[in-house]
């Protein structure tokens, strides 16, 4: 996965855990259970509401980073592309990255 799609999935992460007093405050269970959504940046993202997704785009901006054309990019390839591809393109892979 290029690294502007791992880090739109590190910020959406952070941004997911930064409600409600920050993730000091969440239970362990729930902060595996959103840790499994990172990794890909097109679940991660997904799970915040639109306020929240709008804080991930304010941030690429900040950084430079076009996240608005990575998300529409992963949402074409969602259903143009075989299954398998998009996995292999869009989640990290454990060990390998």
């Amino acid at each position: 996965m290029e690294i502007q799609a791992k880090l739109l999935a590190i910020v959406s992460f952070c941004v997911l855990m930064e409600n409600n007093r920050g993730i000091m405050e969440k239970a362990p269970k729930y902060i595996l259970e959103k840790h499994n959504f990172a990794i890909s940046p097109f679940y991660i993202y997904g799970a915040l509401d639109s306020f929240n997704q709008q804080k991930v785009i304010v941030w690429g901006k900040k950084w430079g980073i076009d996240f608005e054309a990575i998300i529409t990019q992963m949402q074409k390839d969602y259903y143009e592309i075989p299954q398998k591809e998009f996995r292999e393109k869009y989640f990290m892979q454990s060990g390998t990255e």
